[in-house]
């Protein structure tokens, strides 16, 4: 992860899955920590997103954070509980880079139960800054309240089966007693975001190449 971190340093772009920031969030601004979590959460980007703090990709600028403005995780977690539903998983790291002490939240690609609400009005300074029922999403890299669009999307993405194949073949040889037999395979990652299960009972590979396209059927 902390190298997934320094790659995304040293690209240096805000995206829809990375943010840069010089200091952690103040004590006052604990609701710019929930909108941000619950808005790269929202995102229906298959990666892991990280908000990075102690560097300016503006500026191409590092500086040390400062700690005591870090509490323990767990307040966090708390925090996000209190405020947000369904719960949203993520993680805090401290780390040093360039001689800099730097930090990362980083919110998991395993998040799927979206949207992501506000279930509960946040004020500063007697001003409501966060209200029930928002939904948050980021977009380029940017926050925003997220549009019909936005929820249409996010509703059929939780519809979906998804196959994810390596792209090369291996061999493969089965043994039984002195008969011997050789197959070719390949692997594949299977993602329900649906609240059903299944089974697969057959399927067919195909194969399509410059001259021709194969259909084989899948034996295991």
């Amino acid at each position: 992860m902390k190298k997934k971190v320094i790659e995304l340093i040293e690209e240096g772009k805000e995206t829809e899955v990375v943010d840069f920031k010089l200091q952690f969030y103040a004590k006052e601004c604990k609701s710019d920590l929930i909108k941000d979590i619950v808005s790269f959460a929202n995102s229906c980007i298959e990666e892991d997103k990280y908000i990075i703090f102690g560097f300016d990709n503006k500026e191409n600028q590092f500086r040390d954070i400062n700690d005591e403005k870090i509490e323990d995780i767990s307040n966090y977690v708390q925090l996000i509980n209190e405020y947000v539903e369904p719960f949203i998983d993520f993680t805090l790291d401290i780390f040093n880079y360039k001689n800099t002490h730097m930090a990362y939240i980083c919110i998991r690609k395993t998040n799927l139960n979206r949207p992501y609400i506000i279930k509960k009005e946040f004020s500063r300074k007697g001003t409501v800054v966060l209200r029930r029922g928002e939904i948050y999403i980021r977009k380029n890299a940017n926050n925003f309240i997220a549009s019909r669009v936005d929820l249409d999307t996010i509703y059929e993405t939780r519809k979906q089966i998804k196959l994810n194949p390596e792209d090369t073949f291996y061999k493969l040889t089965l043994k039984n007693g002195i008969e011997r037999k050789c197959l070719w395979g390949i692997r594949t990652g299977i993602i329900n975001n649906t609240n059903f299960n299944f089974s697969i009972n057959c399927g067919k590979l195909f194969i399509k190449t410059k001259m021709n396209k194969i259909v084989v059927e899948i034996l295991y």
